[in-house]
């Protein structure tokens, strides 16, 4: 509209220009045509500046929507970060305690079954002992029965002798038999002593073998005791190991979850 305008004007001046002055009219007619080309120049530049302009605005839409992204990374590895930090702070002490712990308990539980080794094998040899003390015991019952046996069976062959005696015979050899019959009773008498002593000693043998016996069980009933802690200390043990590995697992995997949204954040995925 303004580039009408001019035109119409440079048109007016032309005409009302005098013929004298017409030798300048081809010049100005010159500067009217370097005008309009001016004017379409400056158009087209106001063109370039427009798409300059959108452009811009497009690139603005982008920069805003880059620095959201930038923001949304940023949040993200804040949040990382804390992730790590709460595992410094928390994760990885408790971690320590622990293997501490666990190590403790590996060492208590060594020595504790070092202790319960050491009585379990004197244990066993007092068991060992005590059977062999059972079996002499009853060998030496037994061996005081077939005295007392032997004791009854000399006193029927005195008896015997005596009722012999009585029987018509020489007397002389009537008062020699009835010397070594009065010799033989000295003897079964003095061996009878002998037995009732030990049958005394019998008796409380097998007070003893009752006593033996009783710690026979009791030392049994121990071991057996020793046993089940024993277990009771390796089931310990292994549930502990068990609990520490978890806990590193879930350790790691929390690292690792932080460190993926990490790098998915920064485009990296």
């Amino acid at each position: 509209m303004k580039r009408l305008s001019i035109v119409l004007l440079a048109v007016m001046v032309v005409v009302a220009v005098p013929a004298w002055a017409q030798s300048d009219k081809d010049e100005l007619a010159e500067k009217v045509f370097k005008l309009e080309q001016g004017f379409k120049r400056m158009e087209q530049m106001l063109k370039d500046l427009s798409f300059q302009v959108q452009q811009a605005g497009g690139l603005g839409e982008i920069v805003k929507e880059i620095s959201f992204e930038l923001k949304q990374a940023e949040s993200m590895l804040r949040d990382l970060q804390g992730l790590e930090k709460k595992i410094s702070d928390e994760i990885q002490p408790k971690i320590a305690n622990l293997e501490t712990s666990i190590a403790g308990l590996a060492q208590g539980t060594k020595e504790k079954f070092d202790l319960l080794s050491s009585r379990i094998f004197q244990s066993e040899g007092m068991i060992d002992q005590l059977n062999v003390r059972l079996k002499g015991m009853e060998d030496r019952v037994r061996q005081v029965l077939s005295l007392n046996d032997q004791v009854m069976a000399l006193q029927e062959r005195v008896s015997t002798l005596e009722k012999q005696i009585k029987m018509p015979i020489d007397p002389q050899k009537a008062d020699e038999l009835t010397a070594k019959i009065a010799e033989l009773r000295e003897q079964l008498k003095g061996l009878g002593n002998v037995v009732s002593g030990l049958t005394n000693k019998v008796l409380k043998s097998e007070e003893g073998l009752a006593a033996l016996q009783a710690q026979l069980e009791e030392q049994s009933a121990q071991i057996q005791k020793m046993q089940e802690e024993s277990a009771a200390l390796k089931k310990r043990l292994a549930a502990a190991e068990s609990q520490m590995q978890t806990n590193m697992m879930i350790g790691a995997l929390g690292i690792a979850i932080g460190a993926l949204a990490a790098l998915k954040a920064f485009g990296v995925f």
